[in-house]
């Protein structure tokens, strides 16, 4: 798991040996690279595997959110864009241009929650989630929300408020189906 920049870690250890044990891997409004390994993970969550390795698409979960629409510098992809072309390549369609709940990720209205930019001051209340599309195949999922703010509110409102919805209503009662002393988590 990883928020913004530390999505950077969540790559590494995709990419890493101990990336064929990972189970699920969740981006957090962070991924400007490794479009490569998100798809290839991806595929896996939505398809299983295609080799002998006998992996069935339940086996394995992706999950990316994001709000970021503009591009953090000038040859960095927005995150925005990386999301959409990860499920592009996963599902060989663009994403939608409607938000459609999830029943996994109940995108309810939720009770007001302000949040500040420290960097421009900005303070923007969020009464509900801003959903802009969300799209699935099996255990593959891509959210992506609205810009409401002007700076780096969104950003912020993914972390307090996106991300513990993922971990609540996708991580938590997959993993209590699964042996709860075996296996670990890390966070990047």
């Amino acid at each position: 798991m990883g928020f913004s920049q530390t999505c950077i870690g969540a790559t590494v250890l995709l990419m890493s040996k101990d990336g064929g044990m990972v189970d699920f891997a969740f981006a957090n409004d962070g991924i400007h690279r490794g479009v490569e390994i998100w798809s290839q993970f991806g595929s896996l969550a939505a398809y299983g595997a295609t080799d002998n390795t006998n992996i069935t698409p339940t086996e394995r979960m992706c999950v990316i959110t994001h709000s970021q629409t503009a591009r953090p510098g000038p040859n960095i992809p927005s995150t925005s864009e990386t999301a959409a072309e990860i499920a592009k390549r996963v599902m060989s369609s663009p994403v939608p241009t409607k938000f459609v709940p999830i029943p996994e990720l109940k995108d309810a209205p939720h009770d007001p929650v302000s949040v500040k930019c420290k960097y421009s001051n900005e303070v923007v209340v969020y009464n509900k989630v801003p959903g802009s599309y969300a799209t699935n195949v099996g255990n593959f999922y891509v959210f992506g929300y609205e810009n409401m703010g002007k700076t780096c509110t969104d950003h912020i409102y993914q972390s307090k408020v996106i991300g513990p919805r993922v971990l609540k209503h996708l991580l938590i009662p997959r993993w209590n189906n699964n042996d709860r002393n075996s296996g670990s988590c890390v966070v990047t």
